[in-house]
């Protein structure tokens, strides 16, 4: 191995200016970000720029400046903004560069955030909450679907239901000998047939 030296005039590459984001990571993350006051717009839009989608809640305020409302958008919660890191953050160069000031940290460890944490950051339903919303609306009859009643003088029976409005439903059942029968009822206390 020869070991050379630089002279005056040689040209030394430089290396590569840190990026805010290093390698990729196996899934995408949350983090909860603390940014400068008043700073919260100007560093979303670096992070987006450099390819780290964020977000920070906004609520609407009416002004009434000389005779006209305006309405501003302005930070629910100032200094917080919520990023998803695609690539290993650098965070020394994020504060160095002044983006933020700092992470929401357990010790020395920063906080990654669940999906339904964020959800709910944004004002959308969770998981839990979508699920149990699908499930009350496959349990509602519908036209066409096979019911049990759960209670009254046709308890056990399994009916058609032939109309359904504003949470009741009307049915039919025919007999073993061909006596058509019809009631209404309200959904509650009825159960579909064909869920499992």
């Amino acid at each position: 191995m020869r070991m050379t030296e630089l002279k005056i005039g040689d040209i030394v590459p430089f290396a590569e200016p840190r990026r805010i984001t290093g390698k990729p990571l196996p899934e995408p993350v949350w983090h909860a970000l603390i940014c400068p006051p008043l700073k919260e717009k100007a560093a979303a839009g670096i992070l987006n720029k450099n390819g780290v989608r964020c977000f920070f809640p906004r609520e609407k305020r009416k002004r009434v400046h000389q005779g006209k409302v305006r309405v501003l958008k302005h930070p629910q919660v100032t200094r917080i903004i919520y990023a998803k890191f695609k690539h290993r953050p650098n965070w020394h160069v994020l504060r160095e560069r002044g983006i933020i000031t700092g992470v929401f940290c357990v010790g020395n460890r920063p906080v990654v955030l669940g999906v339904d944490i964020i959800r709910a950051v944004q004002g959308l339903p969770t998981t839990a909450e979508r699920l149990a919303k699908a499930k009350r609306q496959l349990m509602v009859a519908a036209p066409g679907d096979r019911v049990e009643i759960l209670d009254g003088p046709f308890e056990g029976f399994c009916v058609d239901v032939t109309k359904a409005e504003n949470g009741r439903i009307w049915w039919a059942y025919v007999n073993d000998y061909g006596l058509q029968i019809r009631g209404e009822c309200d959904q509650t206390e009825v159960v579909k047939q064909n869920v499992v």
